[in-house]
Formats: structure tokens, C-alpha cells, sequence
């Protein structure tokens, strides 16, 4: 059975509002950077971990929010964005969340769920929103990012691609670096330190102590 934590799967989609404010953030993982707000909309291009970015607005929840990398508009998940407040890193969803950054213009969303969706895929989806992926450490906006370069071994690859357990859908885009939240339940692999989920239809491999991403099993 498919566990549900945020509504997903947008088939049709109207933003409405210009923007009006802008504030400097920068990027706390490597993430990308969208055509809309949500994992089902196309990649526009990769952002890198601690790349600067300018925020225009943000949907009413504060998890995605329009922001220009590079000199290109697009949309990118706010967990993994990073802001400083009272010289410490803080996410920007929490930080928009607990109003200590400059208010934001709100995009207006209209969202219909594709009826017809496979029920196993990322984009079937419905329910309360009671949970999405997680930034990593504060810090990591100084450029950390946890898994780039890992080393995984072909049996464990291997193991969880023909081992899948029950899936979960999580808000946010499925990167190493990212957080699995707790009461999500991970699964050991066999002579291996890793655990591994399947997050939005994908396996992935976690670092049981820090529950992040350490590699996207593709």
C-alpha cells in the first residue's frame, strides 16, 4: 500500500501575482532548478550546492518558491535553500515560515490531480500534507554535500534495485544530500552500512545516523 505525505501530481497549473521583493539565499545541496513547483515539472538546469540564488515569491505553503540562478528563472524547493539570520544558516522555508526574512509575494496556485495517474507513481498521489524531504546540516550551504562522491558497492546497488520495500511519497526534489524524515521507516541492506528506502517510485540509499540521502538508485 502507498503511503502519501503531500499532495502531488499537477495537471494543470495557473500562477498568478508578479513579483514584488527579493531576497538573496543560497543553496544548501546540490538541487535543481524547475519549470514549476513540484518534482513533476521539468528540470531547467542543475543548481549547485552553495550557488547564490535571488527569491521572487513562493506558493502559500513556502516549499517551492520562484527564484533567478544564474540569470534564469525557475522554481526550486525551499527546504534546500539556505538564509542567514542572526549570522547562522537557517532554511528558508523555516525562516519564511517564522516571518524573519522580508515578506515574500505568495503565487497563487491552482492545482487538479491527474485522476488517471498509475496509483504506484510519484505523480498519484492524495492526502493530508504531513511530510517532504528535509535540507541537510545547517552548514552545508558552505558547500558539504553528503554522498557526491561515495563510493557504493555493485552488490548493494544491486540489492536494492531487486529488493523494493514499500514506497513513500515525499515533497521535494530526490537528491543526495536531502533528509528523510523521521517516522519514515528505512530498511537495512545486508552487509552494508547503508539502509535504503523507495522515495517518490525511486530507491534510495540513506546513512542511517544522519538519515540522509547518500546516492539516487537510478
Amino acid at each position: 500500500m502507498l503511503k502519501t505525505y503531500l499532495i502531488a501530481g499537477v495537471s494543470a497549473l495557473t500562477i498568478a501575482g508578479a513579483a514584488q521583493a527579493e531576497v538573496p539565499a543560497s543553496a544548501s545541496t546540490d538541487m535543481n532548478l524547475r519549470a514549476g513547483p513540484g518534482e513533476e515539472f521539468d528540470v531547467i538546469s542543475p543548481i549547485a550546492a552553495a550557488d547564490g540564488l535571488t527569491v521572487t515569491r513562493c506558493i502559500a505553503s513556502g516549499l517551492w518558491c520562484e527564484v533567478v540562478h544564474e540569470g534564469t528563472t525557475g522554481w526550486a524547493f525551499a527546504e534546500y535553500m539556505a538564509v542567514v539570520v542572526d549570522d547562522q544558516y537557517s532554511s528558508f522555508a523555516q525562516a519564511l515560515t517564522r516571518g524573519v526574512i522580508p515578506s515574500l509575494p505568495r503565487a497563487e496556485v491552482i492545482a487538479e490531480l491527474d485522476a488517471s495517474a498509475d496509483s504506484t507513481g510519484a505523480s498519484a498521489v492524495t492526502g493530508a500534507a504531513v511530510g517532504a524531504l528535509i535540507a541537510g546540516p545547517a552548514g552545508a550551504a558552505a558547500g558539504a554535500v553528503v554522498g557526491a562522491e561515495t563510493d557504493i558497492a555493485g552488490e548493494t546497488m544491486d540489492y536494492v534495485r531487486a529488493n523494493p520495500v514499500e514506497p513513500v511519497n515525499l515533497e521535494g526534489d530526490l537528491v543526495a544530500g536531502a533528509g528523510i524524515p523521521e517516522g519514515v521507516d528505512v530498511y537495512e541492506v545486508p552487509n552494508d552500512d547503508y539502509y535504503y528506502a523507495y522515495v517518490n517510485g525511486t530507491p534510495v540509499l540513506i546513512d542511517p545516523e544522519t538519515r540522509q540521502i547518500v546516492r539516487v538508485v537510478e
